[in-house]
């Protein structure tokens, strides 16, 4: 087994941990499965292989991680001209980097916070998100 201060000793100047654990998290509600729906993971991965996912001009992003700040931020460099945040608990309770969070809203995301998406509807072409006020 080499420790970290082998490493050290050896002259690395950092190390990078990636287990390639990460996988998108589902929701568990109807119509998650609907085309347009992707989870954050797939959606970054994509981005970052340079596929450009297709996204619209409105984008909610559920969850209050780094993931879903990463996820909010790319959406608008993409060209979405509205992104929405939703998060369950209150904004002071997001585990995202707090700097992270104000860049986002800066960039100009919005967080709708004590909010959960109860349903996923589809028409005439949209995306229609239900939602319950906590």
């Amino acid at each position: 087994m080499i420790s970290l201060d082998l490493l050290f000793k050896m002259s690395y100047k950092a190390v990078f941990v990636t287990v390639g654990a990460h996988q998108g998290l589902r929701l568990g509600i109807e119509g998650e499965e609907s085309p347009g729906v992707v989870d954050g993971a797939t959606f970054l991965r994509e981005v970052n292989l340079g596929l450009k996912p297709s996204i619209g001009e409105r984008v909610a992003v559920v969850g209050g991680g780094n993931a879903a700040i990463d996820a909010a931020r790319t959406a608008l460099r993409l060209g979405a001209r509205e992104v929405k945040i939703l998060y369950r608990r209150s904004r002071g309770e997001m585990p995202a980097d707090p700097s992270e969070v104000e860049q986002a809203i800066e960039e100009g995301v919005e967080i709708l916070s004590l909010v959960t998406p109860t349903k996923i509807e589809r028409g005439d072409g949209q995306l229609g998100l239900t939602c319950t006020r906590m």
